[in-house]
């Protein structure tokens, strides 16, 4: 099936991680991990699940990338997922009562991936997914900048959670738009309008996990140290 299964610390096996974003981040953290210390059987598996990444996610004709793309080989599962996607193009929303507006969801997500992908570029560049028109139609999606700037207050996925100011300018930065520095300043702009609380300063406004949120800033890091180690 080329993809990694969860296993619980406690040697429990739960099965594969469904959503496309969870396997390619599994793919972007084993990568790095061999990029420091060299392990045959670990860089066996990403070549392996990169040979096959493109059957395994869902972009659609906007270049959005659908959360729920991979298919799992399991025929009920694939099919509900299926039946999800078309309902998605034809109304244009999704049908999960806590995520009422299925594309507003995934446009929250699109960059949380693309940022994955932008690291297995730096390690892989000449990994053919990186020279298909599915993943041009998705990382062009990325570059319009216009499609992060405004999210409904109600979608907690977004500035508050997955923020495009700590995700774009790296993935920009990395595919070399020319636009990283213009669109970090822009994007941490509009990041402290919809989450700075006015009476301490704190990004907990409109915020559902501060923690998780803050624990995020190293995206926007790993963004200035690259520019750092290129002297740029």
């Amino acid at each position: 099936m080329h993809e990694w299964k969860m296993i619980e610390p406690d040697g429990r096996k739960l099965g594969v991680d469904k959503p496309f974003n969870h396997e390619l981040w599994f793919c972007m953290a084993a990568a790095k991990l061999v990029h420091q210390r060299e392990n045959d059987e670990i860089s066996r598996q990403i070549t392996d699940y990169m040979l096959h990444m493109k059957s395994q996610f869902t972009v659609y004709r906007t270049g959005l990338l659908s959360h729920n793309g991979m298919k799992t080989g399991e025929l009920k599962g694939d099919l509900k997922a299926w039946l999800r996607r078309l309902y998605c193009a034809v109304a244009k929303k999704g049908i999960t009562p806590k995520r009422k507006d299925r594309i507003e969801y995934e446009r929250a997500y699109h960059l949380f991936s693309l940022y994955a992908f932008a690291w297995l570029y730096l390690f892989y560049p000449e990994a053919e997914i990186f020279h298909s028109k599915k993943f041009a139609r998705l990382k062009q999606f990325g570059f319009i900048e216009e499609n992060f700037v405004s999210f409904p207050q109600k979608n907690i996925y977004a500035y508050g959670y997955n923020s495009p100011a700590y995700e774009l300018p790296f993935v920009e930065y990395v595919f070399r738009t020319g636009r990283d520095e213009q669109c970090a300043e822009r994007l941490l702009t509009l990041h402290q309008q919809y989450n700075i609380a006015l009476d301490d300063g704190s990004y907990t406004e409109n915020v559902p996990d501060a923690i998780t949120l803050d624990a995020r800033i190293y995206e926007m890091m790993q963004y200035y140290k690259l520019k750092e180690i290129y002297h740029e």
